[in-house]
């Protein structure tokens, strides 16, 4: 086995990694693609020559083998229940997330909106972190000063929960601005 994450985030950086790893013949590639609607011709290149397998992000029109991860729509449901939860059905909310990944971001904000459909809870703004945690940090600092009133903060991807987490001690509001996270 050989794990292997692009220095720079890229997908082209990806590609370089999968075409080194195709040129030595291995069996097999799980990938989770960094911008699956432009790497499907890509990946089905891959796909002819070895089993490929998407992992975490899909490349549903590609012809991977098979793909393993979130139902990302169902885990928006799910981050919805728990906003419900904590905000008694009532609140203004922000949604702090990334550019890349647009299939699996879309999904949980759908996810998200249908599961607060008839409730009072507000999404106001959806804010991008630029896939880094200091951005995601200082949007949450921004949301908070902006909006006193604000009920919750909701984090799309992991890194996301520390970042909103400092932002919301350091504002005095541990306990009143409700935070949830992927």
């Amino acid at each position: 086995m050989d794990f292997r994450v692009p220095a720079n985030r890229t997908a082209e950086a990806q590609q370089e990694i999968l075409s080194d790893l195709g040129a030595r013949g291995v069996d097999g590639i799980a990938i989770s693609p960094i911008d699956a609607e432009n790497q499907t011709d890509f990946l089905n290149h891959i796909a002819t020559n070895t089993l490929l397998v998407c992992a975490d992000s899909d490349a549903e029109k590609s012809r991977r083998t098979c793909y393993i991860g979130t139902d990302n729509v169902a885990a928006g449901t799910q981050a919805a229940e728990l906003l419900k939860a904590a905000l008694s059905k009532a609140g203004k909310i922000i949604l702090i997330r990334r550019l890349s990944e647009r299939a699996k971001r879309e999904d949980r904000i759908q996810g998200i909106q249908n599961g607060l459909a008839g409730s009072n809870i507000q999404i106001i703004d959806t804010l991008a972190d630029g896939t880094k945690s200091a951005i995601a940090q200082k949007n949450a600092q921004d949301a908070l000063a902006k909006h006193p009133d604000l009920a919750g903060l909701v984090g799309l991807y992991s890194y996301d929960g520390p970042a909103i987490l400092t932002a919301v001690r350091g504002a005095g509001k541990a306990g009143q601005v409700k935070i949830v996270c992927f």
